[in-house]
């Protein structure tokens, strides 16, 4: 599967769109993009780009997966974070998947204020294999 590329669309605590190439069969490069828009009580903006790694622990329908990666945000504040986390894709169909994950990461928030440990990397995705 090395060369492989996809689609991911994302249900976290944002929902986000991204993409994913496989470096080997166990190995892909991942990003994502994501954006919140607020209306009430008051009108704001928000949005988020981040980039990762995931590593594949064994191969077959059912893929167990540690992931780690980097995420920047902005709504109203800038924020920041390292993610680590563990998670299972599982694949019903050859080029579609779907993925769950649980993780955490160190926050740097409320530009620079605030930092903290969430479990902030917990999410479903479904993938599509270009």
């Amino acid at each position: 599967m090395a060369g492989a590329k996809g689609v991911v669309l994302g249900v976290s605590g944002l929902p986000t769109v991204g993409g994913f190439y496989h470096l080997t069969p166990a190995d892909s490069l991942r990003f994502n993009l994501g954006l919140d828009v607020a209306f009430t009580p008051a009108f704001g903006v928000g949005f988020s780009v981040g980039a990762g790694v995931r590593h594949h622990l064994l191969g077959g329908n059912l893929r167990p997966f540690i992931e780690g990666g980097l995420q920047f945000d902005y709504a109203q504040q800038i924020g920041f974070g390292f993610q680590g986390s563990f998670g299972v894709e599982y694949y019903f169909v050859p080029r579609v998947s779907v993925a769950g994950s649980l993780g955490l990461a160190l926050r740097l928030d409320g530009g620079g204020q605030n930092f903290h440990i969430p479990f902030g990397t917990s999410g479903l995705l479904f993938n599509v294999y270009l």
